[in-house]
């Protein structure tokens, strides 16, 4: 199995943004402890328009480790102890 994509591998660390919601800061920042505490780094809390905060941390890891669905389900688990919804992620490649 071919796993990159042009030059970049699927298999290099680099760093992964992921992208949460929360429904209050108290929630929003205690999810991001939560993520912290896993070994991510906070990039930023910030509350929106919508009634809602916004949470982005980033970790650094393969591409191929962010897209298995032991990291996703891990995420999606920790986001909803916190009233919290996973939203994605993102990286340069």
């Amino acid at each position: 199995m071919n796993t990159s994509l042009g030059r970049a591998s699927l298999d290099e660390p680099r760093v992964i943004e992921c992208h949460f919601w929360a429904p209050s800061q108290n929630s929003a920042d205690q999810l991001a402890m939560a993520l912290q505490a896993k070994g991510f780094v906070k990039l930023t809390v910030n509350p929106t328009e919508q009634d809602r905060w916004n949470v982005e941390v980033a970790i650094t890891q393969s591409v191929n480790r962010t897209v298995s669905v032991g990291f996703t389900s891990d995420l999606v688990e920790t986001a909803a102890m916190f009233d919290g919804r996973f939203d994605g992620w993102g990286t340069r490649l």
